[in-house]
Parts: C-alpha cells; sequence; structure tokens
C-alpha cells in the first residue's frame, strides 16, 4: 500500500516538474526600457511560440524630455539572439508607422543596450525591439517584436 502511494506522489510531482519546465520554455519574454527615471517592462506585440506567431498587445507609451539616456535590457531568451533596435515614426501619411533610424544590431548574448532620445529627429516615435525571422515560425518580419511609444516634450 506504501509503495503505490509512494509511486503516486513521485508520479504527481515528476508532471508538476515536467509541466514546469515546458511552461518555462513557452514564457513569453518581456523586454524592460528604461528612459531617464522611467522604467517600462513590454510585453511583445508578436513572439514566436512553438512555431506560431502569438499576437499581445502592447500600449505602452512614455512622455521624456530631449538628450535622455534610454537602456534597453532584454532577457536570455532574446540575448541569445542576434536583436536589433530601430526606431519608427508614428504614422505616415496613410496613418501607418514606418521605419525611421536604426539604432543598431545588438550581438547574440548582450542583454543591454543604450542610446539617447534626441538620437531621432522625431518628436513622436516608436522604440521598436525586434528579433529575426526564425525558420519553422509563421510571423513574417520578425520572430518577437516590442514596441514603447515616445513622445519628447521640453
Amino acid at each position: 500500500m506504501k509503495s503505490r502511494r509512494i509511486t503516486g506522489t513521485l508520479l504527481a510531482l515528476l508532471t508538476l516538474l515536467l509541466s514546469a519546465c515546458s511552461n518555462a520554455e513557452t514564457a513569453i519574454p518581456k523586454v524592460s526600457i528604461e528612459i531617464g527615471n522611467q522604467t517600462s517592462e513590454i510585453t511583445p506585440t508578436v513572439y514566436c511560440v512553438s512555431g506560431e506567431a502569438k499576437l499581445g498587445e502592447s500600449s505602452e507609451a512614455m512622455q521624456v524630455s530631449p538628450n535622455e539616456n534610454v537602456t534597453v535590457t532584454v532577457p536570455d531568451a532574446v540575448a541569445e539572439k542576434q536583436w536589433s533596435i530601430q526606431i519608427w515614426s508614428v504614422a505616415d501619411n496613410n496613418g501607418t508607422a514606418v521605419p525611421g533610424t536604426p539604432i543598431g544590431e545588438v550581438p547574440a548574448g548582450s542583454q543591454k543596450a543604450s542610446f539617447n532620445t534626441s538620437d531621432s529627429a522625431l518628436d513622436r516615435y516608436f522604440i521598436v525591439v525586434a528579433i529575426p525571422e526564425e525558420a519553422g515560425c509563421n510571423a513574417k518580419g520578425a520572430a518577437g517584436m516590442w514596441t514603447l511609444m515616445v513622445s519628447r516634450v521640453g
């Protein structure tokens, strides 16, 4: 009787352990963007999980001053890939966001990158953190993308 109870307990613990490992692998990472004394944890607008593009709703925004330092910090799941930071305009004449200033590619393994709010000529723009397309994922353009709308005032 005791061996059945122990076996049942071990099976339950193994199941919990396996599900915890499985959830850790599919956890959707957040990116941290710090501007001056403000920090925002950004969820992705798109992120590839098990070959499927998962769409999120990201509506984060910050008001910033000119000439403030911006630090982007990514978790290991993003840092292990080459990632990039881009500045996109809020909208063109058709109301569509368009690429503006490429801040740069960040080498794989790096968790932080920095730039300045005055690196863009625009007063309203999106900071876009992106990882490249992945084979086997149905996301087009990027396997992960995080966005923050910035309004520079002053």
